[in-house]
């Protein structure tokens, strides 16, 4: 699929009709998230599905916070080419645990294929949560954030907003996430992937873990990014459809200019 080619068609026609635009956008929205929760790769697995709930019951937390503070909107989160690539990298991981099911590639292909999926998911993951942090308004000049300097900005948001988010810093920390990008990785018979580290000029092991203990990372890691999803979904959706309560012309107004009149604000809150 053209996803860039889909998105510019579906923004020229939006003005068209843009109360069909924004119906057809709600449902695809809900669409993704049904989507999301029902993934055939966790579903069969009761610890997944309750891991799940518990890192939803923290993010949650945390956006619906931000929201009553006003510190983000709808807006905040619609971010079309970040979407397609959360998508592909899904796609791309269910192909790697798939071929390590059947066993249809050989084994060093399959692991350095999970170890891409791994980086791809904790990059996707990293970026979300410096922009919740910037729009918290702690890291307000866009420096670079560490996974370490993001585990301490989160601990400073617990504390603001009285919640847990220890789920989510568990799973920041911890040696896979500190040498996934290592250059220095090799496939070790029968099942490892070792990872390496330069000490005293020369190579040396770092870390290393077997195959069934990198898909269990990188479900654990999947369940983040999913929980992400599906929480700014459903913020998006709670911000587009009050929009339908406006009238044709108040509609177009609005796509047009993306600013709310008070006769639109009187007109949803009635």
């Amino acid at each position: 699929m053209d996803y860039l080619k889909n998105i510019k068609e579906r923004q020229e026609k939006f003005l068209e009709k843009p109360r069909e635009s924004i119906k057809n956008l709600i449902n695809e929205e809900k669409e993704f998230s049904k989507g999301l929760v029902h993934l055939g790769i966790i579903q069969s697995r009761l610890d997944m599905i309750l891991l799940f709930k518990e890192f939803h019951k923290q993010y949650s937390g945390l956006i619906g916070n931000m929201l009553k503070e006003g510190l983000i909107s709808g807006n905040s989160f619609k971010d079309d080419l970040r979407d397609i690539s959360v998508i592909q990298t899904i796609k791309n991981m269910e192909k790697s645990i798939l071929n390590h099911k059947e066993k249809s590639v050989s084994l060093d292909e399959i692991m350095f294929s999970l170890k891409k999926s791994y980086a791809s998911l904790l990059e996707i993951i990293w970026s979300k949560l410096k922009r919740v942090i910037f729009f918290a308004g702690i890291n307000s000049n866009k420096k670079h954030l560490s996974l370490y300097e993001i585990g301490n900005q989160l601990k400073e948001l617990e504390e603001r907003y009285s919640i847990d988010l220890s789920l989510i810093k568990d799973m920041l920390s911890g040696k896979l996430r500190n040498c996934i990008n290592h250059e220095g990785t090799y496939f070790e018979s029968p099942n490892f992937l070792v990872f390496m580290e330069e000490m005293g000029g020369k190579w040396k092991e770092f870390y290393r873990i077997n195959d069934e203990d990198l898909i269990e990372e990188l479900l654990r890691l999947f369940l983040i990014l999913t929980t992400f999803q599906h929480v700014e979904t459903l913020v998006i959706i709670s911000y587009l459809e009050p929009l339908l309560k406006l009238e044709d012309r108040q509609l177009e107004e609005y796509c047009k200019t993306g600013k709310l009149t008070k006769e639109m604000r009187d007109k949803i809150d009635s």
